[in-house]
């Protein structure tokens, strides 16, 4: 009797499956040949290989490029999946005697990942030296897809919303503040002699947080100026260092600058500093929160979360 993967038509076109995926990702022919630097013979030839052997069309083609038909969709999720566990393999191949050898393929929110991760790299790489990671920065909605879609084993957001299939696993809570360089601020400082300030805030990751803090000024009888609109972390607080606005941004962005007295906490008069609060999170799929690399990835980032980020709070 054969085995199911003994009949498998897939298995006989493995090798093409890698092609497949970047040509679903491009969704071009042309750009997809630059990327693997092959012909658009070669890889049209492919491509019609796998169709027929498969019986199915997984692509339809326009003057613009291609789109992945129902069938496409289907193989490119099955395929990606394969692909990821390949990467894993082969680094447990390379390193058979070590528990926790493999690749992890982790993705962050663009606006976290300057001031979250080396602490954290720091730390896995001198307890798992021979774990190996593959980063990826995006926007908090296209990770968690990339995450259902398991081309990423981890994501570190902003807490996202509750979704089936997923193990949320808070990690720790940061305050919004003020910020402002020294040459702006002297001391605290009252209502009245704050005037009308610029407030620089990212206004992509941050907006849902920033809202609520104008509103809570405003009932001080705070007003700001509307004069920039930024859409990254690391503008705002480059800008804030050059001394042209306070930034209102997160605790743990600005520990580095604060610690070296380039940036100072906006203290008014009567005031709260505290200003939001915004908890960090891991999510991992479900079926993959026993896996030995993801429990190891989990254990350190709550370590370092709780140790490396003194000055927020641990989520319990």
């Amino acid at each position: 009797m054969h085995s199911s993967f003994e009949t498998s038509i897939l298995k006989d076109h493995l090798e093409k499956l890698y092609a497949f995926c970047i040509i679903a990702k491009m969704g071009s022919l042309s750009q997809a040949c630059r990327q693997l630097e092959s012909s658009q013979a070669a890889l049209s030839h492919s491509l019609k290989t796998l169709e027929t052997a498969l019986k199915v069309e997984l692509f339809h083609r326009t003057p613009r490029g291609v789109t992945l038909t129902e069938p496409g969709k289907v193989l490119y999720e099955f395929a990606k999946k394969i692909l990821l566990e390949m990467d894993t393999v082969e680094e447990k191949l390379k390193n058979p005697d070590q528990t926790f050898s493999g690749k992890l393929h982790l993705g962050t929110e663009t606006a976290l990942s300057a001031h979250f991760w080396p602490p954290i790299l720091s730390a896995l790489e001198k307890t798992y030296p021979e774990m190996n990671l593959n980063l990826a920065c995006g926007k908090k909605e296209d990770l968690i897809q990339s995450l259902l879609s398991r081309e990423l084993h981890a994501i570190v957001t902003v807490e996202p919303n509750p979704q089936k299939g997923l193990k949320v696993i808070p990690l720790y809570e940061t305050d919004f503040k003020l910020f402002a360089s020294p040459s702006r601020v002297k001391g605290a400082m009252s209502i009245e002699s704050l005037g009308t300030p610029r407030i620089l805030a990212d206004s992509v990751s941050h907006l849902e947080y920033f809202n609520p803090a104008m509103k809570l000024l405003a009932t001080f009888g705070i007003q700001r100026q509307e004069s920039f609109v930024l859409n990254h972390l690391q503008t705002v607080i480059q800008m804030t260092l050059q001394g042209l606005g306070f930034g209102f941004l997160p605790e743990d962005s600005v520990r580095s600058f604060v610690k070296s007295k380039q940036l100072v906490e906006v203290k008014i008069a009567g005031v709260p500093q505290t200003l939001g609060k915004m908890k960090i999170c891991l999510t991992v799929q479900e079926d993959s929160a026993e896996d030995k690399l993801v429990q190891a990835l989990t254990e350190v980032l709550i370590q370092e979360s709780q140790t490396k980020h003194e000055h927020v709070r641990l989520v319990k």
